[in-house]
């Protein structure tokens, strides 16, 4: 594999804008790495590869601001020190899968809030996600710049995730580091009292498409957060979300259209003991049917 991406980068690298090497189960490190040639690179897909924290901060590193797309859909060894290193170098993401990324704890969503651009986000099947994920996420912060130099702090101090050249673990093998998050809470806990402008603006204003597939600890509440904070929002999947019984959907709705919500779809089903019946369903089409349910 790093013969062929050599040769790729050999004869291509100067042209290079998208790439798609989705299931490449031999791409290891040392082939990834030449990927860092391509200097015009504002797409990349690695769905299903085994991609570790080092790898994509050294590509971030690489692509910085140029990156738009990134799909890593799969890639299970990326933890939350890989996602810090990715938002501190890629501050221009629009479209990002995370899709089945179970590496990433419970707070990786709030460093998604210095992706300003991000548009599309599918972080489906990340099992540890819940409603206080959503709200670190979308809710409004006062102090957008503390929370970089959390990111760029982390970044620094995590062993074998610094800059290119720095310490780095075995190929193959997540190095083991500390718990990046545990000072959250409290951060967001301080920042919600402010007042300020800053405060009072949504940290993902421009977001259009959120899945949220078989995120079963999400329910209902973290649902009507993204609806609150997110004014852009034309597609959620629900799928799998649990608690979304009738009235919680009609309240979700409702919410939708007294804020003129430009949603459009809501993929809801498989909530873990709160299926609907076809009747219910029918119902809320007919008072929401500007809703696609």
């Amino acid at each position: 594999m790093v013969t062929t991406i050599g040769h790729l980068m050999q004869h291509c690298s100067a042209s290079l804008t998208s790439l798609s090497l989705n299931g490449c189960a031999q791409l290891n490190e040392s082939a990834l790495s030449l990927l860092q040639n391509a200097k015009l690179m504002s797409s990349l897909s690695l769905n299903s590869v085994p991609l570790h924290d080092n790898s994509l901060t050294l590509l971030a590193s690489a692509f910085k601001e140029r990156l738009r797309t990134l799909h890593m859909g799969y890639c299970g060894a990326i933890t939350d020190r890989g996602l810090a290193a990715l938002v501190g170098y890629c501050r221009n993401l629009t479209d990002l899968n995370l899709y089945g990324c179970t590496g990433l704890s419970r707070h990786a969503l709030s460093y998604l809030r210095l992706c300003p651009l991000l548009e599309v986000a599918d972080i489906s099947r990340i099992h540890s996600l819940d409603d206080g994920s959503i709200a670190e996420w979308v809710l409004p912060t006062s102090d957008l710049q503390a929370q970089q130099n959390m990111v760029q702090q982390l970044i620094q101090q995590s062993p074998g995730c610094g800059p290119p050249g720095g310490a780095s673990s075995p190929a193959g093998r997540p190095a083991s580091h500390p718990d990046l998050n545990a000072a959250l809470p409290q951060i967001f806990a301080a920042q919600s009292q402010s007042s300020d402008v800053l405060g009072r603006s949504s940290a993902a204003t421009r977001l259009r498409s959120v899945s949220l597939d078989s995120c079963a600890r999400v329910s209902s509440l973290g649902l009507k957060v993204l609806l609150e904070q997110c004014p852009s929002l034309t597609f959620l999947n629900a799928f799998g979300v649990s608690n979304l019984s009738l009235l919680a959907l009609q309240s979700l709705c409702r919410i939708a259209q007294a804020r003129r919500s430009p949603l459009r779809q809501l993929q809801i089903g498989g909530g873990g003991g709160h299926a609907l019946h076809a009747r219910d369903v029918d119902a809320l089409r007919k008072e929401f049917p500007q809703i696609a349910l």
